[in-house]
């Protein structure tokens, strides 16, 4: 429900765009210069930087705000690095071009077709997804010299270039995180799975009028991964999916905000999503969703009690593909409540949140940082759709 607080929020969320917008800097020579200008998660440690996933959870805010031009350009800034490297590296450092990040290019370059049509652009990002999806997250290209990430029954895992558990949980994004127990090479991952069956779809939609043969192809191996997705990692009697540990041949039962990608990515039938609407209920606190159910001792900042944005628009928007209206528009309150009440209280829009007790979130890898570029993009998106 918007109110003061909300309004407060969503006018200073407008303003700091400009705040946030970074061009390349030739000073710096650990940084891989950039075409157009960028939206930077923040103006402190992240300063100067673009990353991938993080720009998903940016454009869904800059869009609907009016900034066509800003999102289109920071998707052009992907897609450079795709054209240059043969993937997308996980920032624009020189020291992070062995390792990438969650893939949401096909997401990305749909949300900006709809805005602007442009036939030849989604030619071409379309084609460099594509090579991006063999290349990388299918490690099908016999010249390339990635690590492995499609491993077991054709599903894919996080994994760096130098084979480390590590830096390959650094690629999930979720740096750090009790779910993968510090093995993240022997995971593979619901959301990372379900992120490659959207881009599976999307290159089905996308072939449909384009390359019919190719089309039915990507349909066939979508729906490949989701009767693999099925068979290993959906737990009937949980009523949601696990990730699955593939050297020892068995789920980890982790309950996180992960085990809920199918719904985002359209890939639970109606009766799994009515059961993970249902179970749904551990991981929704009072500021939103939380990362994980459990915590952890040390803490890790993707456990509980923390929320991320990312986390929140994945279940909201996963909750709406179904038809839970309901659920998705009171989670969505919960989010933009908090980060509208902390920002009244510290005059800071923060990175991550505690979700559990509403206030800003826990320390882990670094210090909390402010700005922020993908909460301001999620509050966005929701006001948008919600409000």
């Amino acid at each position: 429900m918007q109110g003061g607080n909300t309004d407060k929020l969503l006018q200073e969320i407008d303003h700091r765009w400009d705040a946030l917008t970074n061009t390349s800097d030739d000073s710096d020579k650990t940084r891989i210069a950039l075409p157009h200008p960028f939206v930077a998660p923040s103006n402190g440690i992240f300063h100067g930087d673009q990353f991938y996933w993080d720009t998903y959870f940016t454009i869904i805010g800059l869009l609907p705000s009016g900034r066509v031009d800003l999102a289109k350009g920071m998707v052009d800034n992907l897609l450079y690095l795709a054209e240059t490297f043969k993937f997308i590296p996980m920032r624009n450092r020189l020291y992070n071009t062995g390792i990438s990040q969650p893939p949401f290019l096909t997401s990305m370059l749909r949300l900006i077709y709809e805005y602007t049509h442009e036939d030849d652009w989604l030619a071409r990002g379309m084609e460099l997804a594509e090579q991006e999806y063999w290349t990388y997250w299918r490690n099908e290209d016999p010249n390339d010299d990635y690590a492995d990430h499609s491993v077991y029954r054709n599903l894919s895992r996080y994994a760096d270039h130098y084979i480390v558990h590590q830096t390959a949980e650094h690629e999930s994004g979720w740096d750090m995180s009790s779910r993968f127990n510090g093995r993240c090479l022997d995971i593979l991952p619901v959301d990372l799975n379900s992120q490659l069956y959207k881009y599976e779809t999307d290159f089905t939609w996308y072939f449909e009028l384009h390359d019919k043969k190719k089309s039915d192809e990507f349909n066939r191996l979508a729906n490949e991964r989701k009767q693999t997705m099925n068979e290993l990692m959906w737990n009937e009697q949980d009523g949601r999916y696990y990730d699955y540990d593939y050297t020892r041949e068995k789920q980890t039962r982790f309950v996180a905000a992960s085990c809920y990608g199918p719904l985002w990515a359209n890939l639970a039938s109606k009766e799994q999503a009515e059961a993970m609407k249902e179970s749904l209920d551990i991981i929704i606190k009072p500021g939103g969703i939380v990362n994980s159910a459990v915590g952890s001792l040390p803490q890790k900042q993707w456990d509980h009690p923390n929320g991320w944005a990312p986390s929140q628009w994945l279940v909201i928007s996963g909750l709406q593909n179904y038809g839970y209206d309901e659920l998705a528009q009171e989670l969505a309150n919960r989010w933009v409540n908090l980060v509208a009440d902390v920002y009244e209280q510290t005059g800071e829009i923060w990175e991550k949140y505690d979700v559990v007790h509403q206030k800003p979130g826990k320390e882990g890898r670094y210090q909390n940082q402010t700005g922020f570029g993908w909460t301001n993009g999620v509050c966005g998106a929701i006001a948008e759709r919600y409000f």
